[in-house]
């Protein structure tokens, strides 16, 4: 399959060449290109500038709204350049993942309208913590490699910048409803007051998502709500924007191991202790709510000077509910902190089958601020830094025990807190000396301080501490062939902090400190991309080159969070490739490919020199996309191949997840309907080909267990928009005016 594949993207890439090479057009900004015109000024942050050496691409409005049909955010970005996008459930509706370059969540940085939305523990991203996302997004930008300061404090191995504000000035009301195969459906309401007084425009969705999942019990039922007020001022701008979620969804992370696969491959474990004990608990399940509250404000205080300041809150509660019988022998209430069960007949009992609440209680806040000066000739500066506190609350619960004793029901068996606080400051530089030449600068310190203390759920006791300085700095060179045509070379270097995870669950000295190091990665990114008209070809080439690198180790903490052990000396190094061509008015090619080397270098008992690859990290993945618009009417088919992938670093097949092949197609019809209405019918089918296949997965005491994916399924339905002209607040007084007068 992958030979085919890559047979197909060379032949369409070859065709492209041919094609563009013949045209001289006046290049044109093109759809997808974010660098050809700079958005607002104030989210600055979300774009990066076309001069900018390094990679990147961008999904604009249209692009995610044909793209999403209720799943989450990583299969909305599964096709871009080297994505893998994983799910739990099998359908993209619950817990989604995504990798990029192999390099997972947990070191890629996402903000959400410059707003940091990682997890500040365990660093990765819960994109089921806000459902539908993807409705209220209106551009995302994915940039590869160590990231800009302006994207975030922590842009480590890749960076995902989201925008939800918007800036439709006219009023509508919309209402979309989908389903789809394994009883899924989504609703979602949407409604915008438009522009009122040429100031002011106050919007808002409301979305509910259920679905049964591919996998048995991997059930999600997920509600949120969007609200976002903007004012528009001559030289201030204010938003104020709020998110809330929440989410409960059946677990599946327990995965199958390969015979389960080959037989019952939508069998899920969870709510039976692994098996032992039928029909299962039927409320294991992780429930959690999450609210975020932003407010971004943005000053021109001169024509060339921009002073902005960030601020939010974040606030989650939630548990995760298991049924525990140690495998049919029952839990020691020693485990538990308890004592043992007298009975009146003299009788000892000393263990219980039980249900575990696992909770999560948490706040997140904090502010940033940067201010930018482009009045300097050939020079643009901009400079800034922030503050993000975060405290974090990890306990447990037993409010079922099979035996009780004087235990009751509010027992607290483990608890444990922490707080991680970061300090972060930056200064950037643009420099054009000459016509068509482009310097780049970037410089970022981050302090960050990390300390905890408790007990964990197998009753150990804890304590660390750690405070550490990051110097990141990063310098390039761009220079136009033409104007549509860039070269660039940058060079980065980056540090990142361990998560708590890493800390809790890996070896130990003899002081009972973690071993666990922080990583660096040194980042050389070279490329050219070009354009002609609606066509555009980019070609990067890369050498991400780790120091004591954090890889994926394969095991799972106690709550299904992936482990990671440091190793020595590791790099990825590979070719990326994208483009699209406009073939007619109406017929367009997309694709991708990226092909890489990634390993780590170790030495074995006897000194000498041994590399394997790194787990989670395919060296090949592309994706080729027929695209079709005429009229209202648009297609896609969608090829999409990942190449082999190890669960761990041993390099052993025992241990890996085949290479897959898929094939998606997706169609929607819009059409204006006299009295306004936009009448639209949606419809997408995932795996054409109804292939078997495995996106993920994790080894446990050297056994692999795997994340099945759908075999083929189908999303639809009907959306109804309605838009009024732009509402005046002239108009409303008039009216008003008449109707007193009446």
């Amino acid at each position: 399959m992958y030979k085919s594949s890559f047979l197909i993207f060379v032949f369409l890439l070859g065709t492209f060449v041919h094609a563009t090479a013949q045209r001289t057009d006046t290049a044109q900004a093109i759809e997808v290109d974010v660098a050809n015109q700079l958005p607002d000024v104030v989210i600055k942050e979300v774009a990066v500038y076309r001069q900018t050496p390094m990679a990147f691409e961008k999904l604009n409005l249209a692009d995610i709204q044909r793209n999403n049909h209720g799943q989450d955010i990583p299969l909305v970005l599964e096709n871009t350049v080297s994505a893998v996008a994983t799910s739990d459930a099998g359908n993209g509706i619950g817990y989604t993942g995504i990798r990029i370059r192999g390099v997972d969540a947990s070191r890629i940085n996402v903000t959400l309208n410059g707003i940091p939305y990682n997890d500040a523990e365990s660093q990765a991203v819960f994109w089921v913590n806000l459902p539908d996302l993807a409705s209220s997004t209106q551009s995302i930008q994915i940039q590869r490699g160590i990231g800009s300061t302006t994207i975030g404090g922590g842009a480590f191995g890749g960076s995902l910048a989201l925008r939800t504000t918007s800036e439709n000035t006219s009023p509508y009301i919309s209402i979309d409803n989908r389903f789809g195969s394994f009883n899924a459906r989504r609703h979602t309401i949407q409604a915008s007051t438009g522009l009122i007084a040429n100031r002011f425009i106050l919007e808002s969705r409301l979305s509910k998502i259920q679905s049964d999942g591919y996998v048995n019990r991997a059930s999600a039922d997920l509600q949120s709500l969007y609200v976002s007020g903007q004012y528009k001022g001559d030289k201030v701008r204010v938003w104020l924007n709020a998110f809330s979620g929440h989410e409960v969804t059946g677990q599946a992370w327990n995965g199958i191991d390969s015979a389960t696969l080959a037989d019952n491959r939508t069998y899920n474990s969870a709510g039976t202790d692994f098996g032992t004990f039928f029909p299962a608990y039927d409320n294991d399940v992780d429930d959690y709510r999450q609210d975020q509250f932003q407010g971004i404000f943005a000053w021109d205080i001169t024509e060339n000077a921009l002073l902005k300041v960030n601020t939010f809150y974040t606030r989650g509660k939630g548990f995760y509910e298991n049924y525990a019988s140690g495998y049919g022998f029952g839990i020691n209430f020693t485990d538990l902190g308890l004592d043992n069960i007298i009975t009146d007949g003299g009788d000892t009992i000393t263990s219980t089958h039980i249900v575990k609440r696992r909770w999560l209680d948490n706040d997140f806040y904090g502010f940033s601020t940067s201010y930018t000066h482009s009045g300097i000739e050939h020079l643009d500066l901009i400079a800034g830094g922030g503050y993000h506190r975060y405290s974090g609350r990890h306990f447990g619960t037993l409010p079922w025990m099979q035996y009780a004793g004087a235990a009751s029901p509010d027992y607290m068996y483990y608890d444990g807190s922490s707080v991680k606080s970061e300090v972060h400051g930056f200064a950037k530089v643009n420099y054009n000396p000459i016509d068509r030449l482009h310097l780049y600068g970037d410089l970022q310190l981050r302090q960050v301080n990390y300390e905890g203390s408790g007990i964990e759920d197998d009753r150990s006791s804890y304590a660390f501490e750690q405070n550490q300085l990051f110097v990141n700095p990063k310098a390039g060179i761009s220079y136009f062939l033409q104007d549509d045509h860039v070269v660039y070379a940058s060079y980065a270097y980056a540090g990142r902090e361990a998560t708590r995870a890493d800390l809790l669950f890996s070896t130990k000295d003899a002081n009972g400190n973690s071993t666990i190091r922080p990583e660096y990665m040194h980042d050389i990114e070279i490329g050219w991309r070009g354009t002609w008209g609606k066509s555009y070809l980019n070609v990067n080439g890369y050498l991400m080159r780790y120091k004591d690198q954090l890889v994926l180790s394969g095991a799972l903490d106690p709550v299904g969070n992936a482990l990671r052990i440091n190793v020595e000396d590791s790099d990825r190094m590979g070719i990326e490739i994208d483009g699209r061509y406009q073939v007619n008015s109406w017929l367009n090619i997309r694709g991708n490919i990226a092909l890489s080397n990634n390993r780590f270098i170790d030495s074995d008992s006897t000194g000498a020199t041994i590399t394997q690859p790194l787990a989670y990290s395919p060296n090949a993945v592309s994706s080729v996309i027929l695209g079709v618009e005429k009229g209202g009417f648009a297609f896609d088919l969608i090829n999409k191949y990942v190449g082999k992938q190890y669960l761990d670093n041993s390099g052993l097949d025992a241990v890996s997840i085949p290479s897959y092949f898929v094939c998606h197609a997706q169609a929607q019809y819009t059409r204006t309907l006299d009295c306004g209405l936009d009448l639209g019918f949606h419809l997408r089918v995932n795996n054409l080909t109804n292939t078997k296949y495995v996106s993920n997965g994790y080894v446990y005491a050297g056994f692999p267990s795997y994340y099945p994916q759908a075999t083929i399924n189908a999303m639809g339905g009907v959306s109804l928009r309605f838009a009024g002209k732009q509402f005046q607040y002239k108009e409303m007084y008039l009216l008003t005016s008449n109707v007193r007068k009446r």
